[in-house]
């Protein structure tokens, strides 16, 4: 009960090793939102056999639609048969084969059509990829990224996979508007737009794929937001970071994780998430998990190169370090709403 255009269909015919004819195609509308059973069908000499067999269709391919007709299968297809069958093997093979074929010849051929869709469909290429290593291998020429924090303007806007793996650590973000503030640092360079649920998993799968290669969030990396120049700080500079930290940590308490010293952004201080909390605290919200009750990794970290900090380390203020702190928890997204309430009392008093 579809009328609209699918996305890409694939004509299967094949007489050796085995019998096997058929459409398969994608639709156009949100996968996400329909039930996957009966959408394959598979036929015997055109006699109906079952729907969505899972041993002859991958499970990740469970959305395309069509109809598959192989008399090289009885009519009573059996699971034990179908497991112990060579031509099931084979048929599985051929259509990951199509499949995968049609997709890096629609990404070579037909680009600004691929990249309309590949929201839609990049979810299942993604989980493809991740159960079915012969698949990976077949469809990794055309798994692309949006990628963001480009000085120039008019760049593509897609990043393929073989090109973003060229750097050994590739920044992201989950989304852009809330990472506005860290994405200042990352103007002249490639940013990847992450944000489909299955994300998480599948960079931890690329990582394990390319042991030399980290994914890394822009608000998780405390080196490349530094402004040292790799420089040593001279003594009055060590001595005005130091005197800063020991202020933060009287009035915020030594429980939290402080630095201080030069960043790029033109912030008075960030907090910096680590990166493998920020994944089991993202998996938690998948599973639905409670966030306050996934383990955590923080660091607040200092600007000794702001004017606001320069003062408040020459006039120490308490309310104005809460104030900061609170501030950079904004811009993190990591204010619990209880908190906010003392928090706009404390901007209140600023102007009091």
């Amino acid at each position: 009960m579809d009328f609209t255009d699918p996305l890409f269909w694939i004509h299967i015919n094949v007489d050796f090793p085995f019998n096997l004819k058929g459409i398969l195609y994608f639709p156009s509308i949100d996968l996400r939102n329909v039930k996957n059973e009966g959408a394959i069908k598979l036929f015997n000499n055109q006699v109906y056999v079952a729907d969505n067999i899972k041993d002859v269709i991958p499970e990740y391919l469970m959305l395309l639609r069509g109809v598959l007709d192989c008399p090289d299968l009885p009519l009573n297809v059996s699971r034990s048969f179908l497991q112990n069958d060579g031509y099931v093997t084979k048929i599985k093979a051929h259509i990951t084969k199509k499949v995968s074929e049609k997709l890096k010849n629609l990404y070579a051929n037909e680009s600004d059509n691929y990249k309309k869709y590949w929201k839609t469909i990049n979810p299942f290429v993604k989980y493809g990829c991740m159960t079915d290593k012969d698949f990976f291998g077949k469809i990794k020429e055309a798994v692309i990224f949006k990628q963001t924090g480009q000085g120039d303007g008019g760049s593509d806007p897609n990043i393929s996979l073989a090109d973003a793996l060229k750097e050994k650590t590739i920044y992201y973000v989950n989304d852009a508007a809330d990472m506005s503030l860290y994405l200042e640092s990352f103007k002249d360079k490639a940013v990847l737009l992450l944000d489909d649920p299955i994300d998480t998993h599948f960079i931890q799968f690329l990582e394990t794929e390319n042991r030399e290669t980290k994914f890394v969030r822009v608000d998780g990396d405390a080196a490349f937001l530094s402004d040292n120049d790799g420089k040593a700080q001279d003594a009055d500079d060590t001595a005005r970071a130091e005197k800063i930290k020991a202020e933060f940590v009287r009035v915020l308490g030594d429980n939290k994780k402080i630095e201080a010293g030069k960043l790029k952004l033109d912030l008075p201080c960030v907090i910096i998430t680590g990166e493998n909390a920020r994944r089991m605290e993202a998996m938690g919200r998948i599973y639905g998990m409670d966030p306050k009750a996934v383990f955590k990794d923080e660091k607040l970290i200092v600007n000794t190169a702001h004017p606001a900090i320069k003062r408040l380390a020459d006039n120490p203020d308490g309310d104005t370090i809460k104030l900061l702190y609170g501030l950079a928890r904004l811009g993190n997204n990591s204010m619990e709403p209880a908190d906010t309430g003392e928090f706009i009392k404390l901007i209140l008093r600023k102007f009091e």
